[in-house]
């Protein structure tokens, strides 16, 4: 398992990262250009529910993974019931689970929903239970988190989405798109020296 990088904190509900008391910029705070196209024309009531309905997902994996007990909300058994069968055939060791990071320089923080080994390969692995990926956001989204990984010497081999379904699952190699990422890091810098809010 990995040790927690030190003088790093979160707050769940103001979803605020600091180190050493000093407030750092969310991945996903850095990608809301890209986040707000993604979620374009999308009702405000589904994209709450589809939030419930990952936040329960993940939390009944995660409660699997470090206790093996099973406890499910019945709409989510679908999901959870592929992530089992995804774990039976691929044998993962976990090495984190919900591992929050920080790179030092780039000055940005996120979580990664799981850090695995599967054979040699060190994994970083995204969980997905939305019905489409948007693998355009998806891209410069899991080359932040793999870059800021690497930062505090974590590396990964590979980046990887599950996507989960009801009734079946994909796991897929994500293309790494560290130069889009790139950019909309620029453009927050720059509007936070302009004294606008990003």
């Amino acid at each position: 398992m990995l040790t927690p990088i030190p003088n790093l904190e979160f707050n769940e509900e103001l979803h605020l990262y600091t180190v050493s008391g000093i407030n750092v910029p969310s991945v996903s705070k850095i990608l809301q250009p890209l986040s707000m196209q993604a979620y374009k024309g999308i009702d405000k009531d589904t994209l709450n529910f589809a939030a419930q309905r990952g936040t329960s997902v993940h939390f009944s994996i995660e409660l699997y993974d470090d206790t093996g007990c099973e406890e499910v909300r019945e709409d989510c058994q679908g999901y959870f019931d592929q992530y089992k069968r995804w774990k039976e055939v691929s044998q993962p060791e976990i090495l984190a689970t919900e591992y929050r990071f920080y790179h030092p320089v780039l000055w940005y923080a996120g979580t990664v929903d799981k850090i695995v080994k599967i054979g040699n390969r060190v994994i970083l692995l995204d969980l997905k239970t939305t019905a489409q990926i948007n693998h355009w956001y998806l891209g410069p989204q899991l080359a932040a988190y793999a870059f800021g990984l690497g930062s505090q010497d974590i590396k990964v081999d590979d980046v990887m989405v599950l996507h989960l379904t009801p009734t079946d699952y994909a796991f897929k190699k994500v293309t790494e798109r560290l130069d889009i990422f790139m950019q909309c890091h620029k453009i927050h810098n720059f509007l936070k020296e302009m004294g606008i809010k990003p």
